[in-house]
C-alpha cells in the first residue's frame, strides 16, 4: 500500500548544516550554515527525515580530506549515519509493510551510501535530510534516538566481521580495540554468540571496566608498553600467549594495527580456520601516509610467505550498508545482541570539537552529534516500570553526560552477570547480580570538557583553555591537594613544557595516591602525551573523587602554590569551587589583585607545546614519507623488471600491473604514464 507526499509537522524553508566547498580537514573546511535550502526527496521512493542524532564516522574524515571537488558534489553536507523522524514521503514509499512501515511521523536511523553521499553532496550532518527508503530502517522502541543513529556503518562492519571468522565455541579470541567504534559492537556479538570463549581486549587501562561490560574476559593495557622487561606489545604477546595451547583460535583487529598482523604467527594458531579479520590498515590523514597505506593494503593480502608474507589467512572486511544490512543491524538490537554505547553527545554547533575527538583515535564507543531531541521527556529513573537497572545506566542521557541520578537501590550497577556482558538486557535480579565488578558511577556521571574545564579554573584559579594542558600533571596535584592539604606544592612544577618534568609531577600525584590508599592507577604515559581523551576521562574521575572527598570550606590555590612558577591567577574576581553531584560541597578561592593583572600562563604554555609538537610531527612525516616513496619505488622497479620480462601484461586492461600502474602513476587528471618511464629510465626524484 502506498500513499501520496504527506508531512506530519510543518517543514521550513530553510535548515542549519554543516558544509564544506573543497577538501582538507574538518576544523579548516567545514561552517555551519543557517540558511541551506531544505533537501527536497529526489524519487517517489525517498523520504524527508528530521535529523534527530548523527553517529560519526572515520570514514567520513578520510573522504573529506581525499576525495577532490571535481570527484564530488559540492558543496557537501558530511556524514552518513543518522536517527531522526520522516516528516514527508514519496508515493512509492510502502506505509503499510511490516517492519518496513514508513509513515510520516515514524522514528528512523539510517545510513546513506557512499555513491549517492559523493555523487549528491548530501549528508546526515544537518537538520533534514532527503534519502531512499531502502537506506533507512524503523528505530527499536527501547533503543534512544542517540543508540540507534550508531547502528549503521560501525555496527554492519562489527557483524560481517565476526560472522567472517566463523569463531567456534570456547574459542581463544584476541580483538583489538574492543571499545572503540566497530570494536565495541564486535565484542558485545562475539560474547552474545559464543558466551564459553575467552575474549581478551587490547586497550588503554581507561577502558579496562568498559571492556569487561561489553564481554572480554580480560584486558592487556597498550599504553603500559614497553613495560619493565622492556618489552613492546606483540613481544609481550608472543611471551604469554606463545605456545601451542595458548594460542589464539582467532584475531579480530577493529583497529589497524600493522604491528599485530606481521608478529601474528607468534600468537595465531595456523591453519585457514584461524584468521587474521580486520578492518584494514590504520590509515592518517595526511597524503604522505597514502602510499604507505596502500603498500600495506596490497601486501598484507597478496605477499606470498616464501617472500616474507605471514603465514596465516588475512580477511580485510570492508563492510557497505543496503537494505539488508539495515534491517540485520536493527533486528540485532532489538534482540539484544548488542547496543550502542555513545562516549560523547555534543550539541549541532559544536560538530568542530567532536570531529576533534574522533581524529585523535581515542574515542570509545560512537561520537554522536545531537540536532534535535523529538519528543524529549524527564529522565527515567530505576523503578518504573519497564525500566531495568542495565537500561537505567545505559540510557539516562541529558545534555552531554549521563545523568547524576541517585540509584534507589543499594550496591553496584549490574553490567555483568555470571560472567557475561548483559548491557542492554532487561529484568536483571538486584540481589544475585549486584556483586559484579561494575560500578554505578563508571557510567552515571560525566561531565562535559566544558564544564570540567571551568571547575577547574575556578578551583585552582588558573586560565586553562585546554583539557590537554592538565597533561602537565600540575593540575592533577592541586586539586588532590585542595582535598588533602598535603600535597609538596612547592615542588610541583607548572610552567614546564618537558615530559621529564610531567613526569616529576605525577610522581607527586602518585605517591599522594600511595599515602591516602586511592585504588586508582595512574596512567601517566599516556597523561603526559597531552591527549584530550585521556586527559578528559581521567579529569573525569578526580572530579568524581573531589565531589566525594572535597571538606568544604575556602581553598585557597593561590597561596597553596605559592613559589612553584606557577602562572598567575586568572582574571575575573572571586572563585568558587564548582558543587557537587549532590550539592553538599563547595569550596571557595579569594580574589587576589595580581589575578586582575595579568593572565596567559597557561596560553603561552600550551602554543610552547603545540609548536614542539608541531616539530615533532613534521619531522616523523619527513621520515615516514622518505620511507614509503623508496618502497613505492621498489615496487616500480619490479614491475618494470616484469614488463620488460613480459611485455604482454602491460597490454592485459585487467592486469594486476595495470592496476598497480594506475595506482603509481594517476593524478588529478586522470590515469598517466609519464613518457618514457614505462621502459626502464629511473625517476630523477620519487
Amino acid at each position: 500500500m502506498t500513499s501520496k507526499a504527506a508531512t506530519s509537522m510543518s517543514i521550513p524553508k530553510t535548515m542549519r548544516a554543516w558544509k564544506h566547498q573543497r577538501a582538507g580537514s574538518p576544523s579548516k573546511v567545514l561552517s555551519l550554515k543557517d540558511d541551506v535550502s531544505m533537501p527536497t526527496p529526489p524519487t517517489d521512493t525517498s523520504v524527508l527525515v528530521r535529523v534527530s542524532h548523527v553517529a560519526f564516522h572515520p570514514g567520513v574524515i578520510i573522504l573529506m580530506h581525499f576525495v577532490p571537488s571535481w570527484l564530488r558534489r559540492m558543496p557537501a553536507v558530511p556524514e552518513t549515519d543518522f536517527s531522526g523522524v520522516i516528516v514527508s514521503c514519496g508515493k512509492g514509499v510502502p506505509v503499510s509493510n511490516g517492519s518496513r512501515d514508513f509513515k510520516p511521523g515514524t522514528p528512523v536511523f539510517g545510513s546513506l551510501p557512499v555513491k549517492p553521499y559523493l555523487g549528491t553532496g548530501r549528508g546526515a550532518l544537518a537538520e533534514y535530510i532527503a534519502i531512499e527508503a531502502d537506506a533507512i530502517a524503523r528505530k527499536p522502541a527501547d533503543v534512544s534516538f542517540a543508540e540507534a543513529s550508531g547502528l549503521g556503518v560501525s555496527a554492519h562492519t562489527a557483524l560481517v566481521l565476526i560472522e567472517t571468522a566463523e569463531v567456534p565455541q570456547d574459542a581463544k579470541v584476541l580483538i583489538n580495540s574492543p571499545c572503540g567504534g566497530v570494536g565495541h559492537f564486535a565484542t558485545q556479538l562475539l560474547r552474545h554468540r559464543n558466551p564459553t570463549a575467552r575474549i581478551t581486549g587490547i586497550c588503554s587501562g581507561n577502558n579496562h571496566a568498559l571492556a569487561l561490560q561489553l564481554g572480554c574476559t580480560d584486558t592487556i593495557d597498550h599504553t603500559s608498553f614497553p613495560n619493565a622487561e622492556g618489552q613492546t606489545l606483540v613481544q609481550h604477546l608472543a611471551a604469554k600467549y606463545g605456545n601451542d595451547e595458548e594460542k589464539f583460535d582467532v584475531i579480530f583487529d577493529a583497529y589497524g594495527s600493522q604491528d599485530l598482523w606481521i608478529c601474528s604467527a607468534k600468537y595465531l594458531k595456523p591453519g585457514k580456520d584461524h584468521p587474521y579479520v580486520t578492518v584494514g590498515p590504520k590509515m592518517g590523514v595526511s597524503i604522505v601516509e597514502v602510499p604507505g597505506f596502500l603498500w600495506k593494503v596490497i601486501m598484507n593480502s597478496t605477499l606470498p610467505t616464501w617472500l616474507g608474507g605471514v603465514p596465516r589467512p588475512y580477511k580485510q572486511i570492508s563492510a557497505f550498508t543496503n537494505t539488508e544490512a539495515i534491517e540485520r543491524c536493527r533486528e540485532l538490537a532489538q534482540a539484544g545482541e548488542f547496543r550502542t554505547y555513545v562516549g560523547e553527545i555534543w550539541e549541532l554547533d559544536q560538530a568542530l570539537s567532536a570531529y576533534e575527538v574522533m581524529s585523535s583515535g581515542h574515542a570509545r564507543g560512537k561520537v554522536v552529534v545531537k540536532v534535535w531531541e523529538p519528543d524529549e521527556e524527564k529522565a527515567p529513573h530505576a523503578g518504573e516500570p519497564g525500566t531495568s537497572l542495565v537500561d537505567f545506566a545505559l540510557r539516562v542521557r541529558r545534555g552531554h553526560y549521563l545523568a547524576a541520578v541517585a540509584p534507589p537501590w543499594p550496591g553496584r550497577v549490574p553490567l555483568r552477570y555470571n560472567g557475561v556482558a548483559r548491557v542492554g538486557v532487561k529484568d536483571v535480579d538486584v540481589e544475585r547480580a549486584g556483586v559484579d565488578d561494575a560500578y554505578a558511577d563508571y557510567w552515571l556521571f560525566k561531565p562535559i570538557r566544558q564544564e570540567l574545564l571551568q571547575w577547574v579554573n575556578n578551583l585552582l584559579q588558573l586560565n586553562v583553555t585546554k583539557v590537554e594542558q592538565c597533561g602537565t600533571g600540575a593540575a592533577f596535584c592541586q586539586i588532590l591537594d585542595s582535598i588533602y592539604m598535603d600535597i609538596p606544592m612547592g615542588r610541583v612544577k607548572f610552567n614546564v613544557n618537558t615530559e621529564y618534568a610531567y613526569v616529576n609531577n605525577f610522581k607527586i600525584l602518585q605517591s599522594a595516591f600511595v599515602r591516602h590508599q586511592i585504588d586508582r592507577p595512574v596512567p601517566v604515559q599516556s597523561l603526559i602525551k597531552c591527549r584530550m581523551q585521556d586527559n578528559l576521562e581521567f579529569l573525569q574521575w578526580i572530579k568524581r573523587h573531589w565531589d566525594q572527598y572535597y571538606p568544604g570550606g575556602e581553598y585557597d590555590a593561590v597561596a597553596r602554590r605559592k613559589g612553584s612558577g606557577a602562572p598567575p591567577p586568572a582574571a575575573g574576581g572571586a572563585r568558587s569551587g564548582t558543587s557537587s553531584a549532590t550539592g553538599t560541597r563547595r569550596g571557595t578561592t579569594p580574589t587576589s589583585a595580581a589575578g586582575r593583572a595579568r593572565v596567559g600562563g597557561a596560553n603561552n604554555l600550551a602554543l610552547t607545546q603545540e609548536l614542539n609538537a608541531q616539530k615533532e610531527a613534521i619531522a616523523g612525516l619527513e621520515k615516514e614519507r622518505d620511507f614509503y616513496f623508496a618502497k613505492l619505488r621498489d615496487i616500480e622497479l619490479l614491475l618494470q623488471q616484469a614488463v620488460e620480462a613480459d611485455p604482454e601484461l602491460e597490454k592485459e586492461e585487467d592486469s594486476l600491473v595495470k592496476h598497480i600502474q594506475a595506482i603509481l602513476y594517476s593524478t588529478e587528471e586522470g590515469f598517466e604514464i609519464p613518457d618514457g618511464e614505462a621502459g626502464g629510465e629511473e625517476l630523477e626524484t620519487f
